[in-house]
Parts: structure tokens; sequence; C-alpha cells
């Protein structure tokens, strides 16, 4: 019996075929034959890019690694007919006085949250804590090169989407939605570095890189106070290191009056000392 589409990613188009390419409780990854990863997404789950949501809360009973699963707008095995397409690109809305109360809500936010992913290992690896804060210097005024330093950052951690990739994510929402100046360089450094990091990973980074991000980062650009705990539970770490991305972004975004209160608030969640 087909499973019934509730919503899809808006860039989709229905009649495609892909194979299984991973299965877990929430999500289902197809290969299509194109080389880009659908994922089929249980009703709870914030709509990714690539998307489609069933009405369903366990797809390990329904789908099996290899297998064939084609999306259709009838038949098949997902039923496409009547889902709602939701765009997953991002709508830049950023100005000067929804970025401070922005950078406020979220360093707050962080200070109260538990110190682990990419702000854990911060504090214990050196090397690491040299890269973030040359990283925010090349962010800040475009100084050094940054592709070492992506090189370091992209597939570092572990699990699906590694702490490195998903913090680059937070940047990357942030500095598109405030139209940070260094913005389409990072979009081009970064594709070329993929292969180092999980296909799925890839694929995340991929659509960030074209301004498209699932539905709960998407939500807090508009409504940030209401939407942090969505997002911070995201994942075992995924959510906390992609708002570490943001409050890396952000605290390089200011004038400089601004900026040295807001770096001194995000560095002082991260667990490192701020900068002089």
């Amino acid at each position: 019996m087909a499973l019934n589409a509730l919503k899809h990613c808006a860039r989709l188009t229905s009649g495609q075929a892909g194979r299984v390419h991973s299965v877990f409780t929430h999500a289902c990854n197809l290969l299509m034959p194109n080389g880009e990863l659908w994922v089929v997404q249980t009703r709870e789950m914030p709509l990714a890019p690539n998307g489609i949501i069933v009405d369903v809360d366990d797809l390990r009973l329904r789908f099996i690694a290899g297998t064939s699963v084609a999306c259709l707008p009838r038949g098949g095995d997902v039923l496409m007919l009547g889902s709602a397409p939701v765009s997953t690109q991002l709508i830049s809305a950023g100005n000067a006085a929804n970025l401070r109360r922005f950078a406020s809500a979220l360093s707050v936010f962080l200070a109260g949250q538990p110190c682990n992913g990419i702000r854990l290992a911060l504090q214990q690896e050196p090397a690491l804590a040299d890269v973030y804060q040359r990283f925010t210097r090349w962010l800040t005024n475009g100084e050094g090169d940054v592709v070492p330093l992506l090189r370091f950052l992209i597939g570092r951690g572990e699990g699906l989407t590694p702490s490195g990739d998903d913090f680059l994510v937070g940047v990357l929402l942030v500095m598109e939605n405030w139209q940070h100046p260094r913005l389409s360089l990072l979009r081009r450094a970064i594709p070329p570095l993929l292969l180092a990091t999980t296909d799925i990973s890839r694929e995340m980074l991929g659509h960030a890189c074209q301004g498209r991000y699932s539905q709960h980062l998407l939500a807090l650009m508009a409504t940030p106070a209401v939407n942090f705990p969505a997002v911070a539970g995201y994942g075992h770490t995924s959510g906390l290191d992609m708002l570490a991305g943001m409050a890396a972004a952000v605290s390089v975004l200011y004038p400089s009056y601004f900026k040295l209160h807001v770096r001194w608030l995000c560095y002082s969640a991260f667990g490192l000392a701020p900068p002089g």
C-alpha cells in the first residue's frame, strides 16, 4: 500500500523512482538517478530540502536499503497526489533591528544549553579553537585563506551530519539572511570539499550553499524566540552545532560598537575567552 504524502519540497517533481540509500525511524533517504538524495520523512519531522512528509511515525517497517521506491502522483510507493508543495528556499529578510534581537536571544539561549558537540570540542581541542578564531577573522575582514579552514571543519565529528558541517550550515543561514559580504565566496569554496564528508551531510551542505534549509531553520529566522528549542533538540548535537555556527556568524555582523559586546556573549557561550 502506498504511503500518503502530506507535503513535499516544492522543487521536487513527482513521477520518479530512486533506490533506498539508508533508512532510519524518521527518515528514508532515496538516491535518485540524477545523483540527488530525496528524503521521505515522518509526519512530525520538519520538512527538509528535497523532503517528502508522509503520514506515518516509523519508516523502518516500510523500506529496506537497496530496494527501489517510486514517488508517483498515483500508485507507486509514495503517493504524492494532493500533497502540498512547500518551499525550502530562504527569503532573506534581515535588517539591523532584527539582527540585534536575534543576536541577543541566541546568546542568552546558548548560554543555558549543555556544552556539547562543537562547543565542547572548542574547549578541548586547541587546533579547533585556533581554526574557529581564524574563521571568524576571515568572516570579519577576509583575512587569510578560508579553504584550509573549511578542510579542517568539513566532515569533522561523528554521525550522519558531523558537527563541523552542522556548524557551517548555521553560518551560511545567518550569512544569507543578513547578506554577509563574503557569502558568495563561502558558497563557492564549500562544494569542491564535500567529498570529505558523509553522503547525507554532503547533500545538506550542498542545499545550504544554494539557500535551501529545513523548515525548522527557516522558522527560526522568522520567529527565533519561539523556535530556538525546536532547533536545539534536532538530532543528538546537530541543532546545537547549527546554533553555534549562527553565533559565529552573528558575532561579526554588527557595527564595531555593538560587535564587541555580541562577541563577548558568543565566546562566553562557547566557553572561550573573548577576544581582547
